[in-house]
């Protein structure tokens, strides 16, 4: 049986390849809206 990803806290996207957690703020995210662990997510708080 695989395992049905469920959908992406970051974008909304309902059908992510992938999961990933965000090193800043631990919020998950998917291949569609990863920009990189060097760029903030969207879940991630603005900073001034």
């Amino acid at each position: 049986m695989t395992e049905q990803l469920k959908e992406c806290n970051g974008c909304g996207n309902e059908a992510p390849d992938e999961l990933y957690e965000c090193p800043h703020c631990g919020a998950e995210k998917c291949n569609m809206c990863d920009m990189g662990d060097n760029v903030a997510c969207n879940n991630c708080p603005e900073e001034d």
